[in-house]
Protein backbone atom coordinates (compact mmCIF):
# COMPACT_ATOMS: atom_id res chain seq x y z
CA UNK A 1 0.00 0.00 0.00
CA UNK A 2 3.21 2.28 0.51
CA UNK A 3 3.50 2.45 -3.01
CA UNK A 4 0.25 4.16 -3.54
CA UNK A 5 2.17 7.31 -1.97
CA UNK A 6 5.07 7.11 -4.59
CA UNK A 7 2.43 5.93 -7.54
CA UNK A 8 -0.69 9.04 -7.58
CA UNK A 9 1.62 11.63 -7.06
CA UNK A 10 4.14 10.52 -10.21
CA UNK A 11 1.02 10.00 -12.35
CA UNK A 12 -0.68 13.57 -11.36
CA UNK A 13 2.57 15.03 -12.41
CA UNK A 14 3.17 13.01 -15.59
CA UNK A 15 -0.72 14.63 -16.64
CA UNK A 16 0.26 18.13 -15.22
CA UNK A 17 3.49 18.20 -17.29
CA UNK A 18 1.60 17.01 -20.50
CA UNK A 19 -0.87 19.67 -20.32
CA UNK A 20 1.83 21.94 -19.88
CA UNK A 21 3.53 20.79 -22.85
CA UNK A 22 -0.09 21.08 -24.85
CA UNK A 23 -1.01 24.57 -23.68
CA UNK A 24 2.66 26.01 -24.37
CA UNK A 25 2.57 24.57 -27.85
CA UNK A 26 -0.47 25.81 -28.95
CA UNK A 27 0.24 29.50 -27.33
CA UNK A 28 3.67 29.22 -29.70
CA UNK A 29 1.32 28.49 -32.39
CA UNK A 30 -0.96 31.33 -31.91
CA UNK A 31 2.12 33.32 -31.89
CA UNK A 32 3.67 32.66 -34.73
CA UNK A 33 0.20 33.32 -36.75
CA UNK A 34 -0.64 36.71 -34.97
CA UNK A 35 3.50 37.82 -35.65
CA UNK A 36 3.26 36.34 -39.47
CA UNK A 37 0.67 38.82 -40.28
CA UNK A 38 -1.26 36.01 -42.01
CA UNK A 39 -4.40 35.80 -40.26
CA UNK A 40 -8.07 36.07 -40.92
CA UNK A 41 -11.59 36.35 -39.51
CA UNK A 42 -13.22 32.98 -40.27
CA UNK A 43 -16.19 31.55 -39.71
CA UNK A 44 -16.78 28.00 -38.06
CA UNK A 45 -18.92 25.81 -40.77
CA UNK A 46 -18.75 22.54 -39.58
CA UNK A 47 -17.31 21.07 -36.12
CA UNK A 48 -17.22 17.21 -36.43
CA UNK A 49 -14.96 14.09 -35.60
CA UNK A 50 -13.17 11.03 -36.92
CA UNK A 51 -11.82 7.84 -35.02
CA UNK A 52 -9.35 5.23 -35.63
CA UNK A 53 -8.64 2.02 -34.74
CA UNK A 54 -5.01 1.34 -34.04
CA UNK A 55 -4.64 -2.63 -35.56
CA UNK A 56 -1.22 -3.06 -33.34
CA UNK A 57 -1.77 -1.97 -30.24
CA UNK A 58 -5.71 -2.08 -30.00
CA UNK A 59 -6.35 1.98 -29.22
CA UNK A 60 -9.24 3.89 -30.70
CA UNK A 61 -8.06 7.73 -31.72
CA UNK A 62 -10.64 10.39 -32.22
CA UNK A 63 -9.40 13.44 -33.85
CA UNK A 64 -11.67 16.35 -33.92
CA UNK A 65 -12.02 18.40 -37.18
CA UNK A 66 -13.47 22.36 -38.03
CA UNK A 67 -14.43 23.33 -41.05
CA UNK A 68 -13.49 27.01 -41.76
CA UNK A 69 -14.72 29.75 -44.29
CA UNK A 70 -13.38 33.49 -45.11
CA UNK A 71 -13.34 35.66 -47.77
CA UNK A 72 -10.64 37.49 -48.64
CA UNK A 73 -9.87 40.44 -51.05
CA UNK A 74 -9.96 38.95 -53.74
CA UNK A 75 -13.85 37.95 -53.36
CA UNK A 76 -13.51 34.44 -53.82
CA UNK A 77 -14.33 32.58 -50.54
CA UNK A 78 -11.74 30.15 -49.18
CA UNK A 79 -12.70 26.89 -46.70
CA UNK A 80 -10.42 24.57 -45.37
CA UNK A 81 -10.38 22.01 -42.66
CA UNK A 82 -8.26 21.93 -39.31
CA UNK A 83 -7.48 18.76 -37.29
CA UNK A 84 -7.13 19.03 -33.74
CA UNK A 85 -8.23 22.49 -33.04
CA UNK A 86 -9.63 24.04 -30.18
CA UNK A 87 -12.84 21.88 -28.46
CA UNK A 88 -14.37 25.23 -27.26
CA UNK A 89 -15.30 26.46 -30.69
CA UNK A 90 -18.22 25.55 -32.39
CA UNK A 91 -20.42 25.93 -35.48
CA UNK A 92 -21.63 29.62 -36.11
CA UNK A 93 -18.47 31.05 -34.30
CA UNK A 94 -16.12 33.34 -35.87
CA UNK A 95 -12.48 32.66 -35.24
CA UNK A 96 -8.82 34.39 -36.23
CA UNK A 97 -7.35 31.48 -37.97
CA UNK A 98 -4.50 31.06 -40.58
CA UNK A 99 -5.79 31.00 -44.13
Amino acid sequence: MEFMFYVVPAFIAVVVIVMAVKVIRRSLELKQAWSSGLTAEARCLRAYTTTRHHNDSGHITTTQHHVYEFTPRGGRPVRFDEANGPATTVEGDFVADLP
